[in-house]
C-alpha cells in the first residue's frame, strides 16, 4: 500500500514539474520562479535561526509575507520595466501563446535587459 502512495506522490510532482516545463515563458513564470526562490531562502532561514517550536507560530508572518511579496512582484515590477521591455515579454500564457513579444527563454530576458555594447551606469 505504501508503495502505491509513494508512485503516486512521485507522479504527482513529476506531473507539476513537466507542466512547469511545458509553460510558455512569461513575466508570469519568472515571478513565480522568483517567488519559489525567495520563499524557501526565507523559510529555511527561519527554520535554521530558530527552534522547530517558534517556526510554528512565524509561519503566518511567512504566508502574509509571501503574499504581499507576490503583489509587490507582479505588480510593481511590471510597472517598473521599460515600455520597451513590458513590449518584448509576454505578460502571461495567453499572450505568449499568441505570440507576443520576441523574449522567449531567460537569455533573451537577459540579452533585452542589458543589450550588448551598452555598460551600466556607475
Amino acid at each position: 500500500m505504501q508503495d502505491i502512495h509513494s508512485l503516486a506522490l512521485m507522479t504527482h510532482f513529476t506531473a507539476r514539474a513537466s507542466n512547469w516545463k511545458r509553460e510558455p515563458f512569461s513575466f508570469r513564470k519568472v515571478c513565480a520562479a522568483i517567488e519559489i526562490w525567495v520563499g524557501l531562502t526565507a523559510l529555511f532561514g527561519l527554520a535554521v535561526l530558530l527552534a522547530p517550536r517558534r517556526l510554528i507560530w512565524l509561519l503566518p508572518i511567512w504566508l502574509l509575507f509571501m503574499l504581499l511579496f507576490k503583489l509587490a512582484i507582479e505588480r510593481g515590477l511590471w510597472k517598473l520595466l521599460s515600455p520597451n521591455l513590458r513590449n518584448q515579454i509576454p505578460y502571461d500564457r495567453a499572450e505568449a501563446e499568441a505570440g507576443k513579444g520576441t523574449v522567449r527563454s531567460y537569455s533573451d530576458l537577459f540579452r533585452a535587459a542589458w543589450p550588448r555594447g551598452v555598460k551600466a551606469s556607475p
